[in-house]
């Protein structure tokens, strides 16, 4: 994918830290790293807005996974009458939208950091949002989606919310 700054962290190899973003709490108090971060797949992988957008496009241009694992990856596995329009794929959330397109998301969230990814394939956009702050600030991602999506602002947006320009 030509990704330069994407690691899986190492506790035995420290100095991978020296120049990656320090996360934080909604304290403002710094979190260090502990034994748990040694944890890989769905925490500790460090990587920046340029090289997941480089990572987004081969995933979504067919060089990481062929376009059938793609598509088995990205169908909805849960079978329940509730979740018709939310479901889960193998890793991947998904929230159908009004015309049975699905939307592909992931939040990541760990030890001060806070994360959001969203891919549409219809229109071949994403939204990636990283944050070293572990707060509820990224739950305003919402307000982005209706921008990017305004015919279907009332799936991120409440009425009561409305955004005025």
């Amino acid at each position: 994918a030509g990704m330069k700054n994407t690691f899986i962290y190492d506790p035995a190899k420290p100095e991978q830290l020296i120049n990656a973003a320090i996360g934080h709490l909604p304290n403002k108090q710094k979190v260090l790293p502990d034994y748990l971060d040694g944890v890989v797949g769905d925490k500790g992988i460090y990587s920046t807005v340029d090289d997941l957008f480089l990572w987004d496009m081969a995933l979504n241009n067919h060089k990481l996974l062929k376009q059938a694992t793609l598509n088995e990856a990205l169908s909805p596995k849960l079978k329940f009458k509730n979740l018709e329009t939310k479901n889960y794929g193998f890793g991947w959330r998904l929230k159908m939208l009004e015309d049975s397109t699905w939307l592909t998301f992931h939040t990541g969230w760990w030890h001060g950091f806070q994360n959001f990814y969203l891919h549409n394939a219809k229109n071949s956009s994403s939204i990636i949002l990283l944050s070293n702050v572990a707060n509820r600030y990224l739950l305003n991602i919402k307000y982005v989606e209706a921008i990017l999506y305004p015919e279907k602002k009332s799936y991120f947006v409440l009425p009561e919310e409305e955004i005025t320009e």
